[in-house]
C-alpha cells in the first residue's frame, strides 16, 4: 500500500511526526517506509500582524528568506486585489524585512510571497481576515492566583471599537493595560462595541486572603477531654492522659515523627464494634493559608495485628454537633516505626469553624496508641467584601460586604499607600453603619483624577451590649426558684440564698459583692446522690449573633471519685415555655481549695438566641461521700447581648 501524504498538505506547512492508528485489536504493521521528493524552499518565515482586521486597517507583513535572493515580491492572489506591495527587496536586509500595507484590504484576502534564489522560485501564502465587528486580539493577566490587595496587571489588544469597557466601566480608547488590587475572587470581562456588534473576552482571577503575619503555631495536645464512647453516652474520660505538646513544622508536613514506647497513659482500645472517640477543644475558625494535621503515632510493645482503619470528622458544636468535614484514615499497624499523618485542612474551606474531632474505628480491635493535633491556624477575616463598583457619572465608589446583626461598621480610607500605616489609623470616612443582613452597601464620593490610587477597609465592632438580666441577690431573689430532679430522692443538697459567713470547710467567708449569694447547703457540705437546681426568671434573648452569661463563683467540689457522673456543676439554658433543655453553656464545673471568688463567662447556645429562656444552675454529686466538700456558690449573675 502506498499512501500519498502530499495530497493533504499545502505549501508552507511543516511537520515532524507520522502517526499511524489501527482500527481493531489485530492491527499489524510489518514494515513502514517514508520517502519524498520535496521541493526546497528559500523562505524561512512569512507572517502578518494583526491577522484579523477591520476593513482598510493597516497590516504589517514580516519575512525571513535566503540572503542571496535575487527577487522577492508580495502580491494578493484572492480577495481584495487592488493594493499590491510588489517588490520587497528594498525593504529587506540580509533576508529579513517588513512592510506596512496601509490601507489594508477591504475583504478577506490571501497574499503570496515569491522569492527567487538561483533561478528557482519559492512561495509562501497567508490570509488576512477582515471582520468589521469589534476585535479583541488578546486579553491577558500577568497572574491568575494572587493574595488580596496584590497588584494585578491586565493587558489587551483591541481594535475597531466605538466603546471599550472593563466590567462595565469605560476604558480610555488609548489605554491597553491597567493595574488593579482585587480583594476577592473576580471575573474580569473586557467588552468592545461598535455599530456592527459586541465582542467580549473574560479572565477569572482567584484571590486568596492576606495571611495573618502574626499567625502562631497552634498545638492542641492530648487532654482528658478525649472521651471514649459507651452504650450510656459519650462515656468517661480516658484514664491517665497526658498533656504533651510536640514539635510541628508546617514547612515539612511529612517529616519524621518521633516513636514512643507504649504506655497506658496515651493508649486506648476500642470497647466494641465501631468504637468512637470525641476530642473537644476551644473553637477554631479556619482561615486561608492554614494547615492542620492529625497524627497517629505507632507504638512498640503492644497489640500487634490490630487494625487501625478509621474515620476522622471535624464537628462544630461538640460531640452531637454538625459535621464540618471528614476524611478516611488508612491502616496504621502498631510498631516502632509506623505513623500516619492526616491532612485535615484538605476538607476545610476558609470560614469553617470546628471544636471537636471525632474518630471512629471500623472493628473491635480499633486501637489508638497516641493522637496529636497541631497546625498553623490563620484567622479568617470577619468581614467579607463581595463587590466593588465605580459609577463614573456620579463619581461614586460602592462597596458591598457581608454583614451580621449585632454589629456596626466603619469604612476607613487612605490616599497615601506608601505611608498608610495600619488600617485602624486610616481616616474615618463612614462611621457606625447599621447592619442590614445579609449584605451592606455604602457609597463614597471619590475623584479618581485627584486620587488615582486609594486604599479602603471595612471594619466591624459589636454594638454596645444590652443587659438582659442582672442579679446580685441583695434584694432577695425575685423570680428565682430552686428544686430537685425526680431522681434526687434524698434531697440532701439544696440551693440556699443568704450570707455564707463560712470558714475554710463551710464555704466562702463572704459573698462576692454585698452580703448575699446563692450556695449549696450554705454553712455545711453538700450531700451525696444530689441533683438539685437553681433557676432564673424567664427573659428573652434577642436574635443577635451571640449572648453572654457571666457570674462570680466559689467552687469547692470533689473531682476525684471514680464513679459516673463525678461531683460537678452544670449551667443549662431551658425553654421558658416548658423548661425543656435547649443547650448547655458549661457541663463540668469542679475544683478544690478555692482561695477567692472567680469569674465565669460563657456564650449561650446558638439555638437559644431569639427565644424566651431560663437559666439553670445544676449541681450533681455521686454516692461517694468521703470527700464531699463545701459546694458551689454563685453571685453577681449577668446576661448581656449586643443591641439588636
Amino acid at each position: 500500500l502506498r499512501t500519498d501524504l502530499g495530497a493533504g498538505l499545502a505549501a508552507g506547512q511543516s511537520f515532524d511526526t507520522v502517526r499511524i492508528v489501527g482500527n481493531n485489536p489485530n492491527f499489524t504493521v510489518a514494515e513502514v517506509r517514508l520517502a519524498a521528493n520535496t521541493t526546497p524552499t528559500s523562505i524561512r518565515s512569512f507572517a502578518a500582524t494583526p491577522a484579523t482586521i477591520p476593513s482598510n486597517a493597516p497590516v504589517t507583513f514580516t519575512w525571513d528568506f535566503a540572503e542571496n535572493a535575487t527577487a522577492a515580491s508580495l502580491v494578493p492572489i484572492s480577495g481584495d486585489l487592488e493594493f499590491s506591495v510588489g517588490n520587497v527587496l528594498p525593504q529587506t536586509d540580509a533576508g529579513v524585512g517588513s512592510v506596512v500595507l496601509d490601507p489594508g484590504p477591504v475583504e478577506t484576502t490571501t497574499y503570496k510571497l515569491t522569492v527567487t534564489v538561483d533561478g528557482e522560485d519559492s512561495t509562501a501564502l497567508l490570509t488576512i481576515s477582515v471582520d468589521n465587528n469589534p476585535i479583541i486580539s488578546s486579553f491577558e493577566a500577568d497572574q491568575t492566583d494572587i493574595i488580596a490587595g496584590s497588584d494585578l496587571t491586565l493587558t489587551w489588544d483591541a481594535s475597531n471599537f466605538e466603546e471599550l469597557t472593563l466590567n462595565d466601566s469605560p476604558i480610555d480608547p488609548g489605554t491597553t493595560s491597567i493595574t488593579l488590587q482585587p480583594l476577592f475572587s473576580t471575573t474580569y470581562t473586557l467588552e468592545a462595541t461598535n455599530a456592527n456588534g459586541i465582542i467580549s473576552s473574560t479572565i477569572s482571577i482567584s484571590v486568596r486572603d492576606i495571611p495573618d503575619p502574626n499567625a502562631q503555631l497552634t498545638s492542641i495536645p492530648l487532654t482528658p477531654d478525649l472521651l471514649a464512647s459507651s452504650p450510656s453516652g459519650f462515656g468517661g474520660s480516658m484514664a491517665n492522659t497526658t498533656n504533651d505538646p510536640f514539635a510541628y513544622n508546617p514547612n515539612d508536613p511529612f517529616g519524621t515523627l518521633p516513636t514512643t514506647i507504649w504506655s497506658p497513659a496515651t493508649h486506648y482500645h476500642g470497647p466494641g464494634s465501631n468504637p468512637t472517640l470525641y476530642w473537644t477543644f476551644e473553637e477554631i475558625t479556619w482561615g486561608s493559608g492554614s494547615d492542620l494535621r492529625l497524627d497517629f503515632y505507632g507504638r512498640n510493645g503492644c497489640c500487634p495485628d490490630r487494625d487501625n482503619n478509621f474515620e476522622v470528622a471535624l464537628l462544630e458544636g461538640g460531640p452531637n454537633g454538625r459535621v464540618v468535614g471528614e476524611v478516611l484514615g488508612n491502616n496504621a499497624p502498631d510498631n516502632d516505626s509506623n505513623r500516619l499523618r492526616i491532612n485535615l485542612g484538605a476538607v476545610l474551606t476558609p470560614g469553617d469553624s470546628f471544636d471537636t474531632v471525632r474518630i471512629i474505628g471500623n472493628n473491635v480491635n480499633f486501637t489508638i496508641a497516641e493522637v496529636r493535633l497541631a497546625g498553623l491556624i490563620r484567622s479568617e477575616s470577619p468581614v467579607k467584601i463581595t463587590d466593588i463598583s465605580f459609577d463614573s457619572g456620579e463619581s461614586e465608589l460602592s462597596i458591598t460586604w457581608e454583614s451580621d446583626l449585632g454589629y456596626l461598621y466603619n469604612i476607613r480610607g487612605s490616599t497615601e499607600p506608601a505611608s498608610a500605616g495600619a488600617p485602624a489609623t486610616w481616616e474615618l470616612l463612614l462611621e457606625g453603619l447599621e447592619a442590614t443582613p445579609p449584605m451592606n452597601t455604602a457609597a463614597l464620593s471619590i475623584d479618581p483624577g485627584a486620587t488615582p490610587f486609594s486604599l479602603y477597609v471595612v471594619e466591624r465592632f459589636p454594638k454596645p451590649p444590652v443587659t438582659l438580666l442582672a442579679e446580685d441577690f441583695e434584694g432577695g431573689d425575685p423570680g428565682w426558684t430552686t428544686g430537685f430532679a425526680p431522681t434526687d430522692l434524698s434531697r440532701n443538697t439544696a440551693w440556699e440564698i443568704g450570707n455564707p459567713s463560712g470558714g475554710p470547710l463551710t464555704g466562702p467567708a463572704n459573698a462576692s459583692s454585698g452580703t448575699n449569694c446563692y450556695g449549696t447547703n450554705i454553712g455545711t457540705n453538700y450531700g451525696i446522690e444530689s441533683n438539685t437546681w437553681l433557676r432564673s426568671p424567664a427573659f428573652v434573648l434577642p436574635a443577635v449573633p451571640f449572648a453572654t452569661l457571666s457570674f462570680q463563683q466559689w467552687v469547692d467540689i470533689d473531682p476525684f471519685e471514680t464513679g459516673s457522673p463525678l461531683d460537678h456543676g452544670q449551667v443549662w439554658v431551658l425553654a421558658a415555655s416548658d423548661l425543656s433543655e435547649i443547650g448547655a453553656i458549661e457541663m463540668n464545673i469542679s475544683g478544690l481549695d478555692p482561695v477567692e471568688w472567680t469569674e465565669f463567662s460563657g456564650e449561650f447556645p446558638e439555638a437559644s438566641l431569639g427565644q424566651e429562656v431560663v437559666l439553670e444552675f445544676r449541681f450533681l454529686s455521686d454516692n461517694d461521700g468521703i470527700f464531699d466538700q463545701s459546694g458551689w456558690y454563685i453571685d453577681d449573675v449577668a446576661v448581656s447581648a449586643p443591641s439588636p
